[in-house]
């Protein structure tokens, strides 16, 4: 098979949703590659997903494995020209599950651009939790934003804060649910920005002790908020 052919296999075409959407209506697990490195990764039917795009203007190491520790997570590419597919996926699979549990949690997680001249001297975790401005954030995100201040590094306790912004949403990128799609899928929304120190800002490599680190603590915490959302709504 050619590389045209193997791209288009799979492309998040109108197809492709509806086999994803097949799957998780029969209860079975999803495992699919997608165009730019990305995967759907869905153990069973849950009623979150937890979400990464790629930026597309700049490299992001590690980022990605932030996500892939979960039973459901999404890495997309965040390109322009593949939005509104991304959109659409995540929007089939909020219904789809929505439907099935009663509500549903879409968390997104990005890096943030900060940079630190002396970063190895400061690898102090930073978390801001964001969400949409005129929402009620309630527990999730109580629970979300203590569970992150827990982190540590290297001894150093992680500095969280809540935000309530007009878009949740990465730099540049379209929110992967508008207010009034969430609204009528009874879908919770929540982004989740990360500080990189898990890589060196001069030439991106990775710090593979430090990523494994904030990997765990990150895990850790969403696995808490997962749980909160589930026993709440």
């Amino acid at each position: 098979m050619n590389k045209d052919a193997s791209v288009k296999r799979r492309a998040i075409s109108d197809r492709f949703i509806r086999l994803i959407l097949g799957r998780l209506e029969n209860a079975k697990q999803v495992r699919r590659t997608l165009p730019g490195q990305g995967r759907l990764h869905i153990d069973r039917p849950l009623p979150f997903l937890c979400v990464y795009r790629r930026p597309p203007r700049r490299a992001d190491v590690g980022t990605d494995r932030l996500v892939t520790s979960e039973a459901s997570y999404l890495i997309a590419p965040g390109e322009a020209r593949a939005r509104s597919a991304v959109a659409s996926l995540v929007h089939e699979v909020a219904r789809t599950l929505g439907t099935q549990f009663g509500a549903f949690l879409v968390l997104e997680v990005w890096s943030s651009a900060e940079e630190t001249p002396n970063h190895l001297e400061d690898l102090t975790p930073r978390f801001r939790v964001f969400t949409r401005k005129g929402d009620d954030p309630g527990s999730v995100a109580d629970t979300l934003e203590e569970a992150l201040s827990r982190v540590k590094l290297r001894r150093r306790a992680a500095e969280v804060e809540l935000v309530q912004a007009a878009r949740v949403s990465p730099d540049r990128c379209d929110p992967l649910l508008s207010a009034q799609a969430a609204k009528k899928l009874r879908c919770s929304v929540l982004g989740l920005e990360v500080r990189p120190v898990y890589r060196d800002p001069a030439n991106g490599t990775p710090y593979p002790i430090v990523l494994r680190e904030i990997r765990r603590g990150l895990s850790r915490a969403l696995k808490r908020t997962f749980y909160e959302f589930t026993r709440t709504r």
